[in-house]
Protein backbone atom coordinates (compact mmCIF):
# COMPACT_ATOMS: atom_id res chain seq x y z
CA UNK A 1 0.00 0.00 0.00
CA UNK A 2 2.84 2.33 0.77
CA UNK A 3 4.28 2.24 -2.72
CA UNK A 4 3.46 5.58 -4.22
CA UNK A 5 4.64 4.40 -7.60
CA UNK A 6 1.58 2.11 -7.78
CA UNK A 7 -0.67 5.16 -7.76
CA UNK A 8 -2.61 5.73 -10.93
CA UNK A 9 -1.67 8.75 -13.01
CA UNK A 10 -5.05 10.38 -12.37
CA UNK A 11 -4.68 10.20 -8.59
CA UNK A 12 -3.76 13.25 -6.55
CA UNK A 13 -1.74 13.19 -3.37
CA UNK A 14 -2.95 15.38 -0.56
CA UNK A 15 -0.51 17.74 1.23
CA UNK A 16 -0.34 17.60 4.90
CA UNK A 17 -0.15 20.05 7.70
CA UNK A 18 2.66 20.86 10.14
CA UNK A 19 1.43 22.23 13.47
CA UNK A 20 3.35 24.29 15.98
CA UNK A 21 2.19 25.89 19.23
CA UNK A 22 3.59 26.58 22.70
CA UNK A 23 3.96 23.61 25.02
CA UNK A 24 2.70 23.01 28.49
CA UNK A 25 2.71 19.62 30.17
CA UNK A 26 1.34 19.66 33.70
CA UNK A 27 -2.35 19.28 32.92
CA UNK A 28 -4.50 16.20 33.42
CA UNK A 29 -6.01 15.20 30.10
CA UNK A 30 -9.72 14.43 29.86
CA UNK A 31 -11.14 12.51 26.89
CA UNK A 32 -12.44 14.70 24.10
CA UNK A 33 -16.17 14.40 23.27
CA UNK A 34 -15.34 12.81 19.92
CA UNK A 35 -13.53 9.87 21.54
CA UNK A 36 -15.89 7.04 22.48
CA UNK A 37 -15.54 4.94 25.60
CA UNK A 38 -13.56 1.74 25.37
CA UNK A 39 -14.14 -1.57 27.08
CA UNK A 40 -11.06 -3.39 28.30
CA UNK A 41 -10.43 -6.93 29.46
CA UNK A 42 -7.30 -8.27 31.09
CA UNK A 43 -5.31 -10.75 29.02
CA UNK A 44 -2.20 -11.94 30.85
CA UNK A 45 -0.25 -8.79 31.81
CA UNK A 46 -1.80 -6.50 29.18
CA UNK A 47 -5.28 -5.02 29.06
CA UNK A 48 -6.58 -4.98 25.49
CA UNK A 49 -9.51 -2.89 24.23
CA UNK A 50 -12.36 -4.96 22.77
CA UNK A 51 -14.08 -1.94 21.20
CA UNK A 52 -12.00 0.44 19.07
CA UNK A 53 -12.00 4.13 19.85
CA UNK A 54 -13.33 6.34 17.06
CA UNK A 55 -10.34 8.50 16.15
CA UNK A 56 -10.96 12.06 15.02
CA UNK A 57 -8.88 13.48 12.17
CA UNK A 58 -7.16 16.19 14.18
CA UNK A 59 -6.51 15.62 17.86
CA UNK A 60 -7.55 12.90 20.28
CA UNK A 61 -7.01 13.15 24.03
CA UNK A 62 -7.28 10.51 26.72
CA UNK A 63 -5.52 8.28 29.22
CA UNK A 64 -4.00 4.85 28.76
CA UNK A 65 -3.58 2.65 31.80
CA UNK A 66 -0.49 0.68 32.76
CA UNK A 67 0.08 -2.34 30.49
CA UNK A 68 -2.91 -1.39 28.37
CA UNK A 69 -3.48 -1.60 24.62
CA UNK A 70 -5.89 0.80 22.95
CA UNK A 71 -7.21 0.39 19.41
CA UNK A 72 -8.43 3.33 17.35
CA UNK A 73 -10.30 3.21 14.05
CA UNK A 74 -10.57 5.94 11.45
CA UNK A 75 -11.51 6.47 7.82
CA UNK A 76 -9.53 9.15 5.95
CA UNK A 77 -11.57 11.31 3.62
CA UNK A 78 -10.31 12.89 0.43
CA UNK A 79 -8.02 11.81 -2.37
CA UNK A 80 -7.44 8.16 -3.36
CA UNK A 81 -4.00 8.31 -1.74
CA UNK A 82 -2.76 10.86 0.76
CA UNK A 83 0.13 11.37 3.11
CA UNK A 84 -0.79 10.92 6.76
CA UNK A 85 1.43 11.98 9.65
CA UNK A 86 0.61 11.09 13.26
CA UNK A 87 2.19 12.56 16.39
CA UNK A 88 1.75 11.23 19.91
CA UNK A 89 2.59 13.14 23.10
CA UNK A 90 2.57 11.33 26.46
CA UNK A 91 2.82 12.73 29.99
CA UNK A 92 4.58 12.14 32.34
CA UNK A 93 7.93 11.18 30.85
CA UNK A 94 10.36 11.85 33.70
CA UNK A 95 11.43 8.18 33.66
CA UNK A 96 11.64 8.12 29.84
CA UNK A 97 8.32 6.29 29.66
CA UNK A 98 8.10 6.93 25.91
CA UNK A 99 10.60 4.11 25.33
CA UNK A 100 7.90 1.69 26.49
CA UNK A 101 5.12 3.14 24.33
CA UNK A 102 4.37 2.03 20.77
CA UNK A 103 2.11 3.40 18.03
CA UNK A 104 1.34 1.32 14.92
CA UNK A 105 -1.01 1.58 11.94
CA UNK A 106 -2.84 -1.43 10.47
CA UNK A 107 -4.96 -2.17 7.43
CA UNK A 108 -7.85 -4.21 8.85
CA UNK A 109 -8.74 -5.96 5.59
CA UNK A 110 -5.62 -8.10 5.62
CA UNK A 111 -4.26 -7.14 9.06
CA UNK A 112 -1.22 -5.63 7.37
CA UNK A 113 1.07 -3.72 9.71
CA UNK A 114 1.68 -0.49 7.78
CA UNK A 115 4.46 0.63 10.09
CA UNK A 116 5.51 1.66 13.56
CA UNK A 117 6.35 5.07 14.95
CA UNK A 118 9.72 6.46 15.96
CA UNK A 119 10.74 8.34 19.10
CA UNK A 120 11.41 12.03 18.45
CA UNK A 121 12.22 15.00 20.67
CA UNK A 122 11.25 18.33 19.17
CA UNK A 123 9.41 20.33 21.82
CA UNK A 124 12.35 20.69 24.23
CA UNK A 125 10.30 19.50 27.22
CA UNK A 126 11.87 16.67 29.27
CA UNK A 127 8.54 15.82 30.97
CA UNK A 128 6.80 14.96 27.67
CA UNK A 129 7.46 12.01 25.39
CA UNK A 130 6.93 12.14 21.62
CA UNK A 131 6.34 9.56 18.93
CA UNK A 132 6.08 10.34 15.20
CA UNK A 133 4.62 8.25 12.37
CA UNK A 134 4.46 9.17 8.68
CA UNK A 135 3.15 7.22 5.72
CA UNK A 136 0.54 6.95 2.98
CA UNK A 137 -3.11 5.90 3.36
CA UNK A 138 -5.96 5.28 0.94
CA UNK A 139 -8.99 7.55 1.10
CA UNK A 140 -12.31 6.05 2.27
CA UNK A 141 -10.57 2.94 3.64
CA UNK A 142 -10.92 2.04 7.32
CA UNK A 143 -7.66 1.79 9.27
CA UNK A 144 -6.81 0.88 12.84
CA UNK A 145 -4.16 2.36 15.11
CA UNK A 146 -2.67 0.39 17.97
CA UNK A 147 -1.39 2.30 21.03
CA UNK A 148 0.35 0.28 23.74
CA UNK A 149 1.63 1.38 27.15
CA UNK A 150 4.13 -1.13 28.56
CA UNK A 151 4.89 1.06 31.58
CA UNK A 152 3.79 0.26 35.14
CA UNK A 153 1.83 3.51 35.46
CA UNK A 154 -0.90 5.29 33.52
CA UNK A 155 -0.12 7.97 30.94
CA UNK A 156 -2.05 10.89 29.51
CA UNK A 157 -1.87 11.00 25.72
CA UNK A 158 -2.46 13.52 22.95
CA UNK A 159 -2.73 11.81 19.55
CA UNK A 160 -2.69 14.08 16.47
CA UNK A 161 -3.23 13.14 12.82
CA UNK A 162 -0.81 15.95 11.99
CA UNK A 163 2.94 16.49 12.10
CA UNK A 164 3.03 18.40 15.39
CA UNK A 165 6.28 20.05 16.44
CA UNK A 166 4.96 21.49 19.70
CA UNK A 167 1.58 21.03 21.37
CA UNK A 168 -0.07 23.12 24.05
CA UNK A 169 -1.06 20.18 26.23
CA UNK A 170 -2.91 22.44 28.64
CA UNK A 171 -4.98 23.89 25.78
CA UNK A 172 -4.92 21.20 23.12
CA UNK A 173 -7.52 22.92 20.95
CA UNK A 174 -5.16 25.84 20.34
CA UNK A 175 -2.96 25.09 17.37
CA UNK A 176 -1.37 27.38 14.82
CA UNK A 177 -0.51 26.05 11.39
CA UNK A 178 2.56 26.96 9.41
CA UNK A 179 2.78 26.50 5.66
CA UNK A 180 5.50 26.13 3.11
CA UNK A 181 8.38 25.48 5.50
CA UNK A 182 9.05 21.96 4.20
CA UNK A 183 7.72 19.58 1.57
CA UNK A 184 5.43 17.89 4.11
CA UNK A 185 3.43 21.11 4.43
CA UNK A 186 3.51 22.90 1.07
CA UNK A 187 1.39 25.85 0.02
CA UNK A 188 -1.14 24.95 -2.66
CA UNK A 189 -0.39 27.10 -5.69
CA UNK A 190 -3.50 28.64 -7.19
CA UNK A 191 -3.00 27.96 -10.90
CA UNK A 192 -5.91 30.27 -11.78
CA UNK A 193 -4.28 33.22 -10.03
CA UNK A 194 -2.17 35.60 -12.10
CA UNK A 195 0.75 35.51 -9.68
CA UNK A 196 1.67 34.60 -6.11
CA UNK A 197 3.76 37.01 -4.08
CA UNK A 198 6.08 36.14 -1.21
CA UNK A 199 9.15 37.21 0.73
CA UNK A 200 12.10 35.07 1.79
CA UNK A 201 14.49 36.06 4.53
CA UNK A 202 18.19 35.14 4.15
CA UNK A 203 18.48 31.34 4.22
CA UNK A 204 14.70 30.85 4.15
CA UNK A 205 12.91 28.47 1.79
CA UNK A 206 9.36 27.97 0.56
CA UNK A 207 7.52 24.94 -0.86
CA UNK A 208 4.54 25.03 -3.23
CA UNK A 209 2.47 22.14 -4.58
CA UNK A 210 0.55 22.21 -7.86
CA UNK A 211 -0.91 20.01 -10.56
CA UNK A 212 -1.45 20.49 -14.28
CA UNK A 213 -5.02 19.90 -15.43
CA UNK A 214 -5.60 18.49 -18.94
CA UNK A 215 -6.19 21.06 -21.65
CA UNK A 216 -7.15 18.51 -24.28
CA UNK A 217 -8.95 15.18 -24.07
CA UNK A 218 -6.89 12.06 -24.87
CA UNK A 219 -3.77 14.06 -25.67
CA UNK A 220 -1.40 11.84 -23.71
CA UNK A 221 -0.29 11.79 -20.11
CA UNK A 222 2.23 14.63 -20.40
CA UNK A 223 1.58 18.31 -20.84
CA UNK A 224 3.92 21.24 -21.40
CA UNK A 225 4.24 23.54 -18.40
CA UNK A 226 5.93 26.87 -17.73
CA UNK A 227 6.78 28.73 -14.52
CA UNK A 228 8.25 32.22 -14.20
CA UNK A 229 9.63 33.98 -11.14
CA UNK A 230 10.53 37.67 -10.92
CA UNK A 231 12.43 38.77 -7.82
CA UNK A 232 13.96 41.87 -6.32
CA UNK A 233 16.48 43.20 -5.42
CA UNK A 234 18.84 41.99 -8.10
CA UNK A 235 21.42 44.54 -9.34
CA UNK A 236 23.21 41.61 -11.04
CA UNK A 237 24.31 40.55 -7.57
CA UNK A 238 21.59 38.37 -6.05
CA UNK A 239 19.96 35.14 -7.13
CA UNK A 240 16.98 32.99 -6.15
CA UNK A 241 17.13 29.21 -6.32
CA UNK A 242 14.17 27.34 -7.85
CA UNK A 243 13.80 23.55 -8.26
CA UNK A 244 10.91 21.34 -9.37
CA UNK A 245 10.17 17.91 -7.80
CA UNK A 246 7.78 15.12 -8.75
CA UNK A 247 5.15 13.36 -6.62
CA UNK A 248 7.62 10.91 -5.07
CA UNK A 249 9.49 13.70 -3.26
CA UNK A 250 7.44 13.66 0.00
CA UNK A 251 8.03 9.91 0.39
CA UNK A 252 11.76 10.31 -0.22
CA UNK A 253 11.84 13.21 2.26
CA UNK A 254 9.96 11.18 4.89
CA UNK A 255 12.60 8.42 4.61
CA UNK A 256 15.31 10.98 5.26
CA UNK A 257 16.87 10.47 1.83
CA UNK A 258 18.26 13.16 -0.45
CA UNK A 259 15.74 14.85 -2.72
CA UNK A 260 16.50 14.91 -6.44
CA UNK A 261 14.79 17.53 -8.58
CA UNK A 262 13.41 16.92 -12.05
CA UNK A 263 14.53 20.36 -13.16
CA UNK A 264 15.85 23.74 -12.02
CA UNK A 265 14.87 27.27 -12.94
CA UNK A 266 17.20 29.11 -15.31
CA UNK A 267 18.21 32.76 -14.97
CA UNK A 268 17.29 34.96 -17.91
CA UNK A 269 17.21 38.65 -18.89
CA UNK A 270 14.05 39.72 -20.71
CA UNK A 271 12.73 42.95 -19.17
CA UNK A 272 16.10 44.80 -19.15
CA UNK A 273 15.42 46.03 -15.63
CA UNK A 274 18.63 45.74 -13.54
CA UNK A 275 16.60 45.92 -10.32
CA UNK A 276 14.76 42.66 -10.95
CA UNK A 277 15.91 39.12 -11.56
CA UNK A 278 14.07 36.52 -13.63
CA UNK A 279 13.91 32.74 -13.48
CA UNK A 280 12.07 30.52 -15.91
CA UNK A 281 11.33 26.79 -16.00
CA UNK A 282 9.67 24.83 -18.77
CA UNK A 283 9.15 21.13 -19.18
CA UNK A 284 6.73 18.25 -19.59
CA UNK A 285 4.73 17.24 -16.51
CA UNK A 286 2.32 14.38 -15.88
CA UNK A 287 -1.23 15.66 -15.97
CA UNK A 288 -3.17 15.74 -12.68
CA UNK A 289 -0.13 14.52 -10.73
CA UNK A 290 1.14 16.65 -7.88
CA UNK A 291 4.47 18.43 -8.39
CA UNK A 292 6.43 20.63 -6.02
CA UNK A 293 8.22 23.97 -6.37
CA UNK A 294 11.09 24.77 -4.02
CA UNK A 295 12.33 28.34 -3.66
CA UNK A 296 15.35 29.20 -1.53
CA UNK A 297 17.04 32.50 -0.71
CA UNK A 298 20.80 31.95 -0.35
CA UNK A 299 21.48 35.70 -0.26
CA UNK A 300 22.36 37.95 2.67
CA UNK A 301 19.33 40.18 2.11
CA UNK A 302 15.55 39.53 2.00
CA UNK A 303 14.14 38.70 -1.43
CA UNK A 304 10.64 39.56 -2.67
CA UNK A 305 9.40 37.18 -5.36
CA UNK A 306 6.47 36.94 -7.76
CA UNK A 307 5.64 33.45 -9.01
CA UNK A 308 3.66 33.10 -12.25
CA UNK A 309 2.16 29.72 -13.29
CA UNK A 310 2.97 30.47 -16.94
CA UNK A 311 5.66 32.02 -19.13
CA UNK A 312 5.65 35.81 -18.99
CA UNK A 313 8.04 38.66 -19.86
CA UNK A 314 8.34 42.42 -19.29
CA UNK A 315 6.63 42.40 -15.91
CA UNK A 316 6.62 45.68 -13.98
CA UNK A 317 7.09 45.04 -10.25
CA UNK A 318 5.60 48.44 -9.58
CA UNK A 319 2.35 47.41 -11.25
CA UNK A 320 2.22 44.21 -9.20
CA UNK A 321 2.49 46.19 -5.96
CA UNK A 322 -0.64 48.22 -6.75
Amino acid sequence: MLGIFAISIASLLKPVTVVEAQTGSNSKATPAPTVTATITTATSSTAVSTQPITMTMGQNIGQIEANEVLWFSFQPEGDPFMQLPMTLFIVPNETNAVQNVSLELFEPDDELDVGASSIVSRDGKPDTGELSWRGWVEGEKIYRVRLENKNSSALDYWLFTEDVIKADLEKPTTVATTSGMDIANPITLNMEKDHTKGRLQPGEERWYVFSIMPQEIDAGMYQSSNLTVFFTPNNNKYNLEMNIFDASAPVVWARGEELKSIGAGVLRIEDEDPNTGEIEWSGMLIKEMLHYIHLKNDNSVPIDYYLFPYDTVNVSIGDLEQ
